[in-house]
């Protein structure tokens, strides 16, 4: 018997970095290990070879693109997908950037696949492009997401949105990850900081969530030695009741 065939679709792709790009990672290798038909159909951005290329079990389908408002637009794609699909398919569609959301909505109609939209993220205003958000999301990403076959979503925050705000009433689904809280508890992993944009954030965010489960307030503070940078980093840290190490 043929194997279902299922199309993993997402901006973004190992070796690129996210959390979006492991989730997809980790899903397509599972259900190619379960005998599934698994192809993914991503950018190159991040990085990955051009084209098609089997990478173990998983055919992963590379396209061109160039960054808008931190989507990859890859004008080869609905041709792609469209050669890629059949009225069998099944196509898991991953929302974390404008662009592919859209484009699985039109192909959807014109070639009569079904798809799963999974909404890793409910868009917010970032950079110049950001003063469109509020329109996309009403008259775009709705429309993909009312079309979904199923919608799944990473916590009850975002369920409602889309319940609620989106309008969707068919089958949705809470998929937990390790953003939700009730999971982040379970474990004591340390949290490491590196000297990068964004570290005082890190901070601010960890503090309360790691008093709030009772844990261990370990952080690991730069990545080398104890220049200036990092003993400012272990300073602050310190400051917030943390263990360096």
């Amino acid at each position: 018997m043929t194997p279902q065939h299922i199309v993993q679709i997402s901006a973004y792709y190992p070796p690129n970095l996210g959390g979006q790009e492991n989730a997809v990672y980790d899903l397509a290798n599972q259900l190619a290990n379960a005998n599934y038909q698994v192809d993914v159909l991503t950018s190159t951005q991040g990085g990955g070879f051009l084209g098609a290329i089997n990478e173990g079990k998983v055919r992963v389908l590379r396209l061109p693109g160039l960054v808008f408002g931190h989507a990859p637009i890859m004008p080869l794609f609905p041709f792609v997908l469209s050669r890629l699909v059949n009225r069998s398919s099944l196509v898991h569609l991953h929302i974390g950037q404008a662009f592919t959301p859209e484009m699985v909505y039109l192909m959807s109609k014109l070639r009569k696949f079904k798809y799963i939209a999974q909404l890793h993220i409910d868009f917010e205003p970032s950079g110049p492009a950001g003063i469109f958000l509020p329109l996309y999301k009403r008259l775009v990403l709705k429309r993909a997401l009312l079309s979904a076959s199923a919608v799944a979503v990473l916590n009850q925050k975002t369920y409602d949105i889309v319940r609620k705000i989106y309008g969707y009433t068919g089958p949705l689904y809470i998929v937990d990850n390790g953003i939700d809280e009730a999971l982040a508890c379970r474990a004591e992993p340390p949290q490491a900081l590196g000297r990068r944009r964004g570290r005082d954030h890190l901070h601010e965010r960890q503090a309360p969530r790691l008093e709030r489960c009772g844990q261990r307030r370990t952080l690991l503070v730069g990545q080398i030695g104890h220049d200036e940078a990092a003993d400012a980093d272990r300073g602050r840290a310190r400051a917030q009741g943390f263990v360096t190490e």
